[in-house]
């Protein structure tokens, strides 16, 4: 049904915990792309830092910024 609706043969499909199945789908949005720079909005404070962590610990450099963090001024 997939295929005749979408016209994709195989697709990709990955299966995750619902606690984490956001921050390792985005973590393979980033392993899919060339090296380059973007920001993630997320809905809390805490969901930015688990994330960052997330991340960290998969080898992406990363850095989370919100409104108890003083920005950087360079």
């Amino acid at each position: 049904m997939l295929v005749k609706t979408h016209g994709l043969v195989d697709p990709e499909v990955w299966l995750n915990q619902p606690q984490t199945k956001w921050m390792i789908y985005f973590q393979k949005f980033i392993n899919s792309t060339q090296e380059s720079k973007g920001f993630s909005y997320c809905l809390t404070k805490r969901m930015a830092e688990d994330l960052t962590d997330y991340l960290d610990e998969n080898g992406i450099r990363v850095r989370y910024l919100h409104s108890d963090i003083e920005q950087w001024k360079g």
